[in-house]
């Protein structure tokens, strides 16, 4: 491929982004890398998938592939024990966000990501929110709770204890 066709490409891709509206950080995503390559590999004549497809058969697997790997994931809890970690920012828009993920000998795996905007981020809020994530991953599962080291962090981890 010619460096004049590779820019002819290029901004076939940059017109997609820009007509759907899709924030450019999509395209430092792996699976944006994996699914050029599984193009590029099909190659000529592959007709991406309709919007039908997009909505209910493919989400179906993606949804079940998902499940599938929480549930490997909720196997490896049960037998090894997990690590319950939490991390708070906030992001361009001024929300203020904490992310959950569980570690494991499986892996990590994002559990969850709570929008706090609106709450006071005291020790008992989020104590309170630790704790509901400790009781759905299950305590008899978690050995250990992560957070930052802020002083809200560290109190709430004293009225966990």
């Amino acid at each position: 491929m010619t460096k004049k066709e590779r820019e002819a490409v290029n901004l076939e891709w940059a017109r997609f982004f820009y007509e759907c509206g899709i924030p450019f950080n999509a395209a430092n995503s792996r699976q944006f890398e994996i699914a050029i390559e599984a193009t590029a590999q099909y190659g000529s004549g592959y007709r991406p998938p309709t919007y039908h497809e997009l909505r209910e058969p493919l989400l179906e697997k993606v949804v079940k592939e998902t499940d599938d790997l929480r549930k490997k994931h909720e196997d490896a809890w049960k037998q090894y024990g997990c690590t319950l970690m939490s991390d708070g920012w906030t992001d361009r828009r001024g929300h203020h966000l904490i992310n959950f993920l569980v570690n494991s000998p499986e892996g990590t795996f994002f559990l969850e990501s709570v929008d706090a905007s609106s709450e006071v981020h005291d020790q008992v809020m989020l104590a309170d929110l630790l704790e509901k994530k400790i009781m759905d991953i299950g305590v008899d599962k978690v050995v250990q709770v992560i957070t930052d080291n802020g002083a809200n962090y560290k109190a709430a981890g004293k009225l966990l204890m």
